[in-house]
């Protein structure tokens, strides 16, 4: 007999026929498109404000702007060798799990770039955060376009571009 976990416990009351975590409830593909949502806004934000506290990462580190210009770099490189790629990926995988895993490299690369010791180990931080983030956006836009129906695709594609 299968051993019941506390984590499948909670799935299955989530996932009841009258919840709306349920994948056939009809609020369940806008709790998929606010996911969604969240994580391209933190990549496509993550890209950004980089740029406002180089000034400060320089200090803190003792390094030039020769150094520390590839902490920039080095998550658009990863970013960009991660975005044809994620097609091939999710077709193999599956795009929930490839979202999931992008989303799960995203978070652990912005862990370890808030502890990095130095910054050698923040740009390498950075490559793992860009190759979760290289996941994550063009899956996200494949996930929403297989969820909504197309009289609702232009809405949910809008909202999912506000992000």
């Amino acid at each position: 007999m299968r051993k019941t976990t506390p984590l499948h416990r909670v799935r299955r009351k989530l996932r009841k026929r009258d919840s709306t975590f349920h994948p056939r409830s009809s609020w369940y593909k806008w709790w998929v498109l606010g996911n969604v949502m969240i994580g391209t806004f933190m990549s496509v934000l993550d890209a950004t404000i980089v740029n406002v506290g180089l000034p400060k990462i320089m200090t803190s580190f003792g390094v030039g702007l020769d150094r520390i210009e590839w902490v920039l770099t080095a998550y658009m490189l990863a970013l960009a060798v991660m975005l044809p790629t994620t097609a091939w990926l999710a077709d193999r995988f599956g795009y929930k799990r490839m979202y999931f895993l992008g989303l799960l490299f995203f978070t652990l690369g912005s862990f370890l770039c808030g502890v990095s010791p130095n910054e050698n180990a923040l740009i390498l931080s950075r490559i793992i955060q860009g190759l979760g983030a290289g996941t994550i956006m063009p899956i996200g836009m494949a996930i929403i376009t297989r969820e909504f129906p197309p009289q609702q695709r232009g809405l949910a594609l809008g909202f999912w571009s506000i992000a």
